[in-house]
């Protein structure tokens, strides 16, 4: 092929679009898997959020109501985390630890909405109710959960630098 051949043929090529067959079925699954993808993304980034909020919860109540210091903490969320690991791993099953937690102290950990239990949470004593208004001297002027949870994000950072 001579340099002049090559050169009209290159100069076709440029002209001339790419264009690509995909059949409707294909489409589908590319844009099922791509929907699908995100949905995975959301709820890891929901489940890492509602994680983090609930150990910086338990982590501000464990210092500032049961006065927890730092190293009982990071002994505390040592154990947590190992804790989480066997769950991963498959040694041991959420069921059938919330369960243990029913039989050993009457706490049901399960929220379920097929029967519009909360578990813990719908749990309010008399002695809480009056509790709500001690505020910490540390959170004073915190107007709402979005600048407590910061706050608890950051006790825990520090913690665990």
């Amino acid at each position: 092929m001579t340099r002049q051949q090559k050169r009209k043929l290159e100069r076709e090529n440029k002209r001339s679009p790419i264009s690509y067959t995909v059949t409707k079925n294909q489409l589908s699954e590319l844009v099922t898997k791509e929907i699908q993808d995100l949905i995975k993304k959301q709820r890891q980034d929901i489940m890492t959020l509602t994680t983090d909020s609930v150990i910086a919860s338990f982590v501000m109540c464990l210092h500032d109501k049961f006065g927890f210091g730092e190293s009982r903490i990071k002994k505390l969320l040592g154990a947590v985390n190992t804790q989480f690991e066997c769950i991963l791993d498959g040694h041991v099953d959420l069921d059938d630890i919330t369960l243990w937690v029913k039989e050993k102290f009457d706490i049901d950990l399960m929220l379920t909405s097929d029967n519009n239990s909360r578990g813990i949470l719908n749990e309010k004593k008399e002695e809480d109710a009056s509790d709500n208004r001690n505020i910490p001297p540390e959170h004073e002027g915190l107007s709402d959960n979005a600048n407590k949870t910061e706050v608890a994000a950051k006790k825990i950072a520090d913690i665990n630098s």
